[in-house]
């Protein structure tokens, strides 16, 4: 548009307002990370950016959310948050962004990660559990259970995280080993109902492990159940076994070992998530290597193939602990020391990071950046400094 003043011509710019209904769309197409930065444009994007309903459109629109790995460092009294891009390479210090966080999802140094479900990590913060969505800072405080802190418990000896579709209800589930008398508790909390529960626990004589924070007794999310590896008591026999929690069924259920999967000859075993497959991945003594067993077909048998074989001799500390895949397919994982290791879907070496400050006796999570909040009224936002 031309303004004439005198003999002077101005030019005005026109103010061009978009619909709310074609900003939307194109919000709902963009990243967390940017999303969470369009919050500070102005009210209305504040508002709408924060919508409970744009945020769960915003996730399922996402064909692939961006997944990352939480780390955190082996730091006694000042330990660090690390966030990595998993298709970045491992010696890519950029694609190690380190997360601020806040005391009251921190309350100590003692902090383990137990889980991930649709953005939110699930934290045992060795006095309460903790729900934390890293992108957002939004979390929640969840006491331990009459149950767990009864004298007649030792332990929880596996926990879990997961979500619920069918009631839009986030779960921590999580199974109590009772001081030398026979039988399990199980117990459900419930984010809406913002309670525990007691149900029924699966009927099975489990192993001691001398950890609650070992590797396999934190609950892997599949399925919608989640799963856990462990050893159980099946007089004259000591075997492995998987067991499941269904989240929207409420019951334990018992995962098909591979039929010629062979105790004797194997040492570690891990159940990961690679690919949106459950994968078995267990060290082999005598020829020293890793196999990496993947279930294509969910809770059938017969559909375990032994797709990788990954020799331990070539790898620079000679352990190698899978965690995560790659878009293409690269499986990364601990070097059983404070690095990380990159495997390609053939078993070979690409990449080793041997000082991460990371202790491969802490589990990691793989964690998909979100907006979603929970669906109760007590969840705490982090303030911003």
């Amino acid at each position: 548009m031309k303004r004439y003043r005198g003999s002077k011509v101005q030019k005005v710019k026109e103010v061009v307002v978009l619909p709310l209904e074609l900003i939307t769309q194109i919000l709902l197409r963009l990243p967390v990370k940017s999303l969470v930065r369009f919050k500070s444009v102005c009210k209305s994007w504040l508002t709408l950016i924060s919508d409970p309903h744009f945020t769960k459109m915003h996730f399922e629109l996402a064909a692939a959310p961006a997944q990352r790995l939480m780390l955190i460092s082996g730091r006694a009294l000042a330990p660090k948050v690390l966030s990595l891009d998993m298709n970045a390479s491992l010696n890519n210090y950029s694609a190690y962004v380190e997360l601020k966080v806040s005391c009251a999802a921190f309350p100590s140094t003692f902090v383990r990660i137990g889980g991930s479900c649709r953005g939110f990590l699930l934290l045992d913060c060795f006095r309460h559990l903790c729900l934390w969505n890293p992108s957002t800072g939004i979390h929640k405080q969840v006491s331990y259970s009459r149950m767990a802190t009864n004298g007649d418990i030792l332990f929880s000896m596996f926990r879990g995280f997961g979500y619920d579709p069918l009631t839009d209800d986030y779960l921590v589930v999580q199974l109590l080993d009772r001081l030398g008398k026979p039988g399990n508790l199980a117990e459900v909390f419930s984010v809406r109902a913002n309670k525990w529960k007691k149900v029924e626990a699966i009927d099975m004589m489990f192993m001691p492990t001398g950890s609650r924070f070992s590797q396999n007794m934190c609950g892997l999310l599949l399925n919608n159940c989640i799963h856990w590896l462990t050893y159980c008591i099946k007089l004259p026999m000591i075997l492995s076994v998987i067991f499941a929690y269904d989240l929207t069924e409420r019951r334990f259920l018992e995962i098909p070992l591979p039929v010629d999967f062979d105790d004797n000859k194997l040492h570690s075993r891990v159940l990961r998530e690679l690919a949106g497959f459950l994968n078995l991945c267990a060290t082999v003594e005598w020829n020293y290597s890793l196999e990496i067993w993947v279930m294509k077909e969910y809770k059938v048998q017969s559909s375990w193939t032994k797709t990788i074989v990954v020799s331990l001799d070539h790898l620079p500390t000679g352990l190698f602990f899978p965690i995560c895949s790659t878009k293409n397919g690269d499986i990364i994982g601990n070097d059983g020391e404070t690095g990380l290791t990159k495997c390609s879907k053939e078993g070979e070496l690409k990449e080793n990071r041997p000082h991460c400050n990371v202790s491969f006796r802490h589990p990691l999570a793989v964690y998909k950046e979100s907006l979603l909040s929970l669906p109760c009224h007590t969840q705490q936002a982090v303030e911003d400094n």
